[in-house]
């Protein structure tokens, strides 16, 4: 075999045997997450074999599907039915995971990372210091029991075993499925199937200050209180950030994680200026969109 030839082969095992060898990632995305899902898929590239769950747009697939920059960066991408029909996340959610895992049963690999596409890790590395933590357990969340004694998981971003990951799906179905509206959110049909299974959940040392990523802010306007997983993983909630930015009046996200041929003409006309002029006109004309 030539050597050039051999070369491409080997370089392509590395890349796809993470399906196999390793840790699988789940992002979970709509066209809503759009100008924050290449940033997303980007930060956590290098932490495994990436599939990408998407909800279908139902219309104008075109230019609701993720930008075609976003499929360097994932290894497989499945398109759910719609799942607007239902209110709320909860429902999606459900779904993101219950196609997500049956996909990977077909993986040897042990772990399973999850985030939402509008969310970023901007230390990667510090995954190590998350399996540390984890250790011979099952599972370990971005977000664990900071209501009292009320169930619940934090479903923005976890690492578990794929095994137990698996088990939990199976029961959150055939115990809370339905109904979507009167049982209470994803986070907390999670966290009462974890203890209602006895899934060995790790509580990461620091708790986030609210559920969002988004609220609590320093005097640079910088997002902080985060708990492990920003500490550790510096785990941003884009989405949320970008929302609250605004209602704060405080100075946007940074231009990097912007994908800015998926910004809306709220951002284009006010944002973008601003990178282009420097005029503080037109983050303040965004303050009032």
């Amino acid at each position: 075999m030539h050597p050039i030839v051999r070369k491409r082969i080997i370089e392509v095992e590395k890349r796809v045997s993470p399906f196999y060898n390793g840790m699988n990632v789940i992002v979970t995305g709509t066209s809503s997450q759009k100008m924050f899902m290449l940033s997303c898929l980007k930060s956590v590239r290098s932490l495994g074999w990436t599939l990408l769950v998407y909800d279908n747009p139902v219309s104008d697939h075109l230019t609701r599907f993720p930008s075609p920059e976003c499929f360097k960066y994932i290894d497989q991408f499945f398109m759910k039915h719609n799942t607007s029909v239902v209110p709320g996340p909860t429902y999606p959610q459900f779904w993101n995971y219950k196609h997500a895992i049956d996909i990977l049963r077909g993986s040897s690999s042990e772990y399973v990372f999850t985030i939402g596409a509008d969310s970023i890790i901007e230390r990667p590395e510090g995954i190590i210091k998350i399996m540390e933590l984890l250790g011979d357990n099952d599972l370990i969340a971005c977000s664990t029991g900071r209501h009292g004694d009320t169930a619940y998981c934090g479903t923005k971003s976890f690492l578990v075993k794929k095994t137990a990951f698996i088990k939990i799906m199976k029961h959150l179905e055939k115990n809370y499925y339905y109904p979507f509206r009167d049982i209470g959110n994803m986070e907390y049909r999670f966290g009462l199937t974890v203890k209602e299974l006895g899934i060995k959940e790790v509580i990461a040392p620091e708790q986030p200050k609210e559920d969002q990523f988004a609220h609590s802010y320093n005097e640079e306007g910088d997002c902080t209180e985060n708990g492990t997983w920003g500490k550790v993983l510096g785990f941003r909630h884009l989405g949320g950030e970008h929302k609250i930015r605004r209602i704060k009046k405080l100075k946007p996200i940074e231009e990097k994680y912007f994908d800015k041929k998926c910004m809306r003409h709220q951002e284009r006309d006010t944002i973008a200026e601003y990178w282009k002029t420097g005029d503080k006109k037109f983050i303040e004309a965004w303050w009032k969109t």
